[in-house]
């Protein structure tokens, strides 16, 4: 079953979780140096950056994670690049620091990116009520939500837009019964989701409250699609990551013979990837998210060379957990696994992953920092 949570954090300024967090994942890997040390690590060694190699591989023990891969960049210069483990099942090849993975609810932050660029260039506004302006019909027989047709896309952005999956359910993991209710012969696709959708009542006005929602998200993709008139992909791929030199951050396949073959294994019952494009269906290497992350904020807007903001977003599903960083001293950092615990520790697992990553970066001497490979 598909269960995508993408955890996202933002914060301008100050220590995001206590320094005891950090420090116990830290002396985790005193207790299990073997586990750690087993394991292959590709890409060149920085002396300064020794202490996010102990973080990454305590997390790799921690999750019972196989492949990991980290970079690290600061003022558009990829400071520090290496991969974790295996990349394959038979563990015969070592994951390289440019090995792909998927990155769940990171994929977010570049649908932000994207509809943002749309309402800078006048394809679409904020206050573009969505639904009106897709002219999407409810299934047969049933009565859309008034209230829908009020939502506007800057309330999909900040997840405003009326659904609460905790309150009731997350569509994406109901794919078998909508296929049933719409009487579909595939297996749906997003907009088969949204179709679905429009007959389900919001859990809040639009604009009430604020809760993470994977399916406004679904909505954003099909907002780039209409606004652009290309796919989500082609337009991620030509207006956002091609100018910045990436090539890497695409679609995710559920079958792996059409996978690009840097793309690492799950150790985990597939799922279906495809369904879940704009809000957790891409993957990337880490070194490309870095190159992104230093051309835009993870709010959406583009970055300017005085600002010193502070972006922290974490992202997972089964068999993947991702996490991305901005500091106020310019660091980015970008972390993947191709593993995951269960969802109850995710929230645990998360912060203290935060947290390590975190104090290690606070001890890289800044002295020298730009005479590093």
């Amino acid at each position: 079953m598909l269960s995508i949570r993408p955890r996202t954090r933002c914060r301008k300024r100050g220590s995001l979780w206590p320094v005891a967090i950090a420090a116990g994942l830290l002396a985790c890997l005193a207790a299990l140096p073997v586990h750690a040390q087993s394991r292959p690590i590709t890409g060149v060694a920085v002396p300064d950056f020794a202490p996010l190699d102990r973080v990454v591989l305590d997390f790799m023990v921690r999750i019972d994670c196989r492949a990991a891969t980290v970079a690290v960049s600061r003022h558009g210069k990829l400071l520090y690049s290496r991969g974790y483990g295996w990349s394959d099942v038979h563990e015969k090849k070592p994951t390289t620091p440019e090995a792909i993975m998927r990155i769940a609810g990171l994929t977010q932050r570049i649908t932000v990116v994207a509809v943002k660029k749309l309402i800078r260039d006048g394809k679409v506004s904020s206050g573009t009520k969505v639904f009106r302006w897709l002219n999407l019909k409810p299934p047969k027989g049933t009565v859309a939500d008034p209230r829908l047709y009020a939502i506007t896309v800057g309330q999909l952005l900040e997840n405003q837009g009326g659904w609460d999956a905790q309150g009731t359910f997350d569509p994406f993991t109901r794919l078998r019964e909508i296929q049933k209710s719409l009487h579909l012969s595939h297996r749906p696709h997003p907009a088969d989701v949204i179709r679905y959708m429009l007959g389900q009542p919001l859990q809040f006005d639009p604009g009430g409250r604020t809760a993470a929602s994977n399916f406004g998200f679904s909505v954003l993709g099909r907002v780039i699609e209409k606004a652009s008139g290309r796919t989500y992909e082609k337009y991620l791929q030509e207006e956002i990551l091609r100018p910045l030199g990436v090539d890497d951050i695409k679609l995710a396949r559920s079958q792996p013979r059409e996978r690009d073959p840097r793309e690492v294994w799950y150790p985990v019952k597939d799922v279906v990837v495809e369904v879940t494009d704009s809000y957790g269906g891409l993957v990337a290497s880490a070194p490309s998210l870095c190159k992104f992350l230093d051309a835009y904020w993870a709010d959406g807007e583009p970055r300017q060379s005085a600002e010193d903001l502070q972006f922290s977003f974490s992202g997972n599903f089964e068999g993947t957990t991702a996490y991305i960083r901005q500091r106020s001293d310019g660091f980015n950092i970008a972390v993947l696994f191709n593993g995951r615990r269960d969802a109850a520790r995710q929230e645990e697992d998360d912060r203290a992953l935060e947290g390590a990553v975190n104090e290690a970066l606070d001890k890289v001497p800044a002295a020298g920092l730009n005479s590093l490979p």
